[in-house]
């Protein structure tokens, strides 16, 4: 009931913040001589600046207003984090607009004249071309469309860049540098897996969907930008030791109906499609989508362990071949409704359904210490698991006359339901294998898991004199999960299902966060920084109806950050930036839930485990030559309390898994980001990261220490061998790594791509073919007090996709500039 209580107080109080606001701003609208019309000398000039080639908002770029004909300083600001301006209070009279930020030309908008009947003066969309003094512009295009810098964030264009015609932002997180996935789609930077993934600045996974299945689900060519943010600043949450991930789709503001339609279809019966649709007119831009996949796989394990538990040896081999199949479909809706020129009211819906299912058979064979086969089982599994999730957003975002001020607020409501089934049939047999042993074992395993969050988020900009600019805000987040989990043994005697009660695990958890933040921002000369503090109160909640226990916690804690960025001159720019992060233990790692799927190697959750704290910091340098570029940083990052799955084996000869705390793990490493165009023909981007870890030991586990270097790279290039030809080749490599107890060898793949675009960019066809050499296998090595055990998976990667997609009525063109005062750009998250 006090979960409850709280969810509609909070809800309330953030409504009643919007209403009074908007009731607020326009009662000020209706004073003075009208509604929209300024008083007499008063004048206001909007714009937002973009990169000429990647069309993304260019954050804290330095707007001057200088008065004709002296062109004496007027007044000026600093772009928001969306590329945002408001000059206001400003006299009648002709002036001429000055637009300024590192590694960009400087431009001029001359003849700007301000008069009682010419007040509102809407500049739309300015762009900045990137300032390389011998470089045309076509040139300065294929240079820099593929990775732009800002002050706390790598941003990489996709739209343009990369060839992923049939893939998934999974395919696209596989080509960003620094990122890896491993067969499970779990996404690491540099090395570390605790990421938060955010979409269009709000998080795509809190309400218990996995990341991989999200990453899974969205259409590579749905997607307009990638941004990486290794040390974010405190407006974000402080979840995710490594950073944080911001997927940026597409979203269109041009007038009129406008749309996009892609299908692709690929080898081993793959096929996907989309389906984005735009209506714009001047009070509402309504936007629709819909997609679609069908994914089967084939897969294969093969493990071995060997083991002297109690100077006993043994070795278990294991085998399996099998399908896996991914089936899902997204629809999504919403509109903006403008209020007026600085009020703008957005509501968005989104169902998601996804279906996963695989069957295997796997072969067990128990040898003792002189190869003597000792046992030989076989245990197939049909298991199928489906998701339902929606997501509804109501947000609100209002522009003050004061020039860069702004308030903005989301309500978000996230629920979803996930039910897993799993039917397992285990028959032994004589070491012939030929002869079966006894009547076979049935087993049916349900799980049924709730989950529900309410978001509450505001953010408060607040620009001072001389460029500078206050930022604070506020987050809710309050979640409550229900997971129910059920064995089931077939009884012979009843020719029924009966339930295993001592297995029987229903969990329950709760927690509230409550966080509020505070930005202060601002420039001299050329040198910029950006500081910040944010604090958190968390309250979580557990209980395990089997023994009745709750496992009840309470902390807080300060999270700092800072920025700041340097401009050295001759195209050279350093920045520097510290944050400290947490990574807290999700649901899954709590629950003490037993997962028997392969009985042999069980896992489990720890109800002790704490969360794991990080500071990073980050110096980085950036160069530009006249046909290349060059980005270098290095990183430390220092945790404690750290995460890793931990296993160990038991009296009955089974590997038991568990998430624990292991102590402290340090790492720190340099990375290269290199750009270059050696003709106008070609395009190459390239990535190196090289790190060193080091893990402290686990005394208790008899586990010891481990001090690894690692590294990884990654080659981007690019053809256009004729007009609207792209033909873009991707190589990969990830050296070997290590963690407490894991050695993951090395993996390298290619990937190839061609697209080749008609009717003036509206339709394009793409091909593409993944793994090229079929070398994309996953091999691993545990190391246990008393065992080792060797694993190799394979899942099927190399396939031949071929699609299309078709632009309606110019899809990509932007928002006109009459109109650029009303664009709803994407917020940064929280």
């Amino acid at each position: 009931m006090a979960l409850t209580r709280n969810l509609v107080c909070i809800l309330i109080i953030g409504l009643l913040f919007s209403a009074v606001t908007i009731k607020a701003q326009s009662s000020k609208g209706k004073s003075g001589n009208g509604p929209g019309k300024p008083a007499e000398g008063f004048g206001v000039i909007t714009g937002t600046l973009h990169d000429a080639t990647t069309a993304e908002p260019i954050a804290y770029g330095n707007i001057f207003l200088l008065r004709i004909p002296d062109s004496s300083m007027v007044t000026g600001a600093i772009s928001d984090t969306r590329g945002r301006f408001t000059l206001d209070k400003l006299p009648a009279g002709n002036y001429i607009l000055k637009l300024r930020f590192i590694g960009y030309k400087t431009t001029f908008i001359p003849s700007i004249n301000i008069s009682a009947s010419n007040a509102d003066i809407q500049l739309g969309e300015i762009k900045l071309q990137a300032k390389v003094a011998s470089l045309s512009e076509v040139e300065i295009t294929s240079q820099r469309s593929m990775i732009t810098n800002n002050l706390d964030k790598k941003v990489i264009t996709v739209d343009k860049n990369m060839a992923v015609g049939g893939g998934t932002a999974t395919d696209i997180m596989e080509n960003i540098p620094s990122v890896s996935v491993d067969a499970d789609g779990n996404v690491s930077l540099r090395g570390n897996t605790n990421i938060t993934l955010l979409i269009d600045g709000k998080p795509s996974s809190q309400a218990g969907i996995a990341t991989s299945d999200v990453l899974n689900q969205i259409p590579a060519n749905a997607i307009e930008s990638i941004e990486v943010i290794t040390n974010p600043s405190v407006r974000y949450d402080p979840d995710g030791t490594s950073g944080i991930i911001n997927i940026v789709m597409k979203k269109k503001a041009l007038q009129g109906f406008n749309g996009m339609i892609s299908g692709n279809a690929g080898t081993g019966d793959k096929y996907n499609g989309s389906l984005n649709l735009n209506f714009r007119q001047e009070k509402f831009n309504i936007f629709l989508g819909a997609d679609g996949r069908m994914n089967h796989m084939k897969t294969s394990l093969d493990n071995k362990r060997t083991s002297d538990y109690n100077e006993i040896k043994s070795v278990l081999l294991q085998s399996q071949s099998g399908n896996m199949r991914r089936d899902m479909y997204n629809l999504n809706g919403g509109f903006d409704y403008f209020v007026n020129t600085r009020n703008t009211l957005t509501i968005s819906i989104q169902h998601r359904n996804m279906s996963f299912g695989s069957q295997g058979n796997m072969h067990n064979s128990d040898y003792d210490g002189n190869e003597i086969l000792q046992r030989y089982f076989e245990r197939y599994t049909d298991n199928t698991r489906s998701v339902k999730s929606n997501d509804y957003t109501l947000s609100y975002k209002h522009l003050f006359p004061q020039k860069g001020r702004e308030f903005t607020n989301d309500i978000i409501f996230n629920t979803n339901q996930m039910d897993n089934g799993s039917d397992i049939r285990q028959q032994d047999y004589s070491s012939d294998g030929g002869t079966s042993i006894g009547i076979p074992l049935l087993q049916n395993n349900t799980a049924l898991n709730d989950n529900n969050l309410l978001t509450l988020q505001g953010n408060y900009v607040y620009p001072k004199e001389e460029a500078g600019r206050i930022e604070a805000g506020y987050k809710a987040a309050i979640r409550d999960m229900k997971m129910r989990y059920d064995y089931s043994n077939f009884n012979d005697s009843t020719g029924s299902f009966v339930t295993r009660e001592d297995l029987k695990n229903h969990y329950d958890y709760k927690d509230q966060i409550y966080a509020i933040y505070g930005l202060y921002g601002n420039s001299i000369g050329e040198f910029e920084y950006q500081a910040g503090l944010r604090f958190e109160q968390v309250w979580t909640r557990s209980k395990v109806a089997l023994d009745n226990k709750e496992y009840n916690s309470s902390y807080s804690s300060f999270y700092p950050s800072l920025h700041t960025q340097y401009k050295l001159g001759n195209e050279w720019e350093l920045q520097f930036s510290y944050s400290r992060r947490v990574e807290r233990p999700s649901p899954r790692e709590l629950n003490p839930y037993i997962d028997y799927s392969d009985s042999l190697n069980i896992e489990t959750g720890n109800p002790a485990l704490k969360p794991e704290y990080s500071n990073s910091i980050e110096l980085g340098v950036e160069k530009y030559w006249d046909k290349s570029s060059l980005s270098s940083s290095l990183f430390y990052d220092n945790t404690h309390n750290s995460v890793e799955d931990i296993s160990r084996i038991g009296s009955n000869n089974i590997t038991i898994t568990m998430p624990m705390n292991i102590g402290k793990n340090q790492s720190y490493g340099v990375e290269l980001v290199g750009s270059s165009n050696p003709a106008k023909w070609i395009r190459i981007n390239a990535n190196l990261s090289v790190f060193r870890e080091i893990t402290g030991a686990i005394p208790d586990q008899n586990i010891p220490g481990s001090d690894r270097i690692s590294w990884s790279s990654k080659l981007n290039t690019t053809f256009n061998p004729w007009k609207d030809g792209t033909l873009q080749l991707i190589a990969n490599y990830s050296s070997p790594t290590r963690s407490s107890q894991e050695f993951h060898k090395e993996q390298y793949y290619a990937d190839a791509s061609f697209r080749q675009d008609f009717l003036k960019n509206k339709l394009s066809l793409t091909l593409r073919l993944t793994d090229i050499f079929n070398t994309r296998k996953f091999s691993e090595t545990t190391y246990g007090n008393g065992f080792t055990t060797e694993s190799r998976r394979y899942r099927e990667s190399r396939v031949l996709y071929i699609g299309f997609q078709l632009k309606i009525n110019n899809y990509n063109k932007k928002i006109p500039k009459d109109q650029g005062s009303n664009e709803n750009g994407e917020g940064d998250g929280f």
